[in-house]
């Protein structure tokens, strides 16, 4: 069967949602002269974390490690190598579900885990974005439609039924708050959780009636 001629158009949707999470990785790194003192102080640092991370009503769920590792240091003096010591690392994902609270949890992690605490990345989202998808994609049919009617005018014919519709990804875009080295006795960190975007895009062909 030969193809159908028609009209192809590609309409966009996008959905405005206010976050309900936020998402934080937090790092404790240590750097000790012998392997087993830099890994129970990064321990140390770790579990002062959780247990304050817990205080602020974060569920055990949502405590992720996403890296562990425990590596020698050198110096190189005239092509020398000497041991400094053992750098001990331990990387771990949050999920804040009170964002009310994100700021007063980061700070107060800050003040638990001292020098040895740093914030690779913050960032505010949606927890389920799906039903904002699907409407971006109503959206985005809607979109492509009244374009193929407007062509469909122009050229002097009527819009038959859709012949073939794609959908694009939709999905929800972030604005990430910017790496910070917290500091235990700094100002209280301050976090505006904005609006979420999700957006969608449809491609769609229609008969000419």
């Amino acid at each position: 069967m030969e193809p159908q001629n028609g009209i192809t158009t590609t309409g966009t949707g996008s959905v405005r949602i206010a976050p309900d999470i936020a998402r934080v990785s937090i790092g404790v790194t240590v750097l000790e002269r012998e392997a087993d003192a830099a890994r129970t102080s990064a321990a140390t640092a770790l579990a002062a974390v959780i247990t304050t991370l817990k205080a602020h009503g974060v569920a055990e769920k949502d405590l992720r490690t996403s890296r562990l590792s425990l590596v020698p240091e050198y110096d190189y003096n005239g092509g020398k190598q000497k041991r400094r010591g053992y750098r001990s690392t331990h990387d771990l994902l949050v999920v804040l579900r009170d964002i009310e609270r994100a700021s007063e949890a980061v700070d107060a992690v800050s003040a638990a885990g001292g020098e040895a605490i740093t914030i690779h990345g913050f960032s505010f989202e949606i927890n389920d974005p799906a039903p904002s998808q699907r409407e971006a994609l109503v959206a985005a049919y809607g979109d492509a439609r009244a374009r193929a009617e407007t062509l469909a005018h122009a050229a002097g014919v009527s819009l038959g039924a859709p012949l073939r519709i794609e959908e694009a990804a939709a999905r929800p875009t972030h604005a990430p708050v910017a790496r910070m080295a917290m500091m235990a006795e700094s100002a209280p960190t301050p976090t505006a959780p904005g609006e979420s975007e999700v957006t969608a895009s449809v491609t769609a062909t229609w008969a000419i009636a």
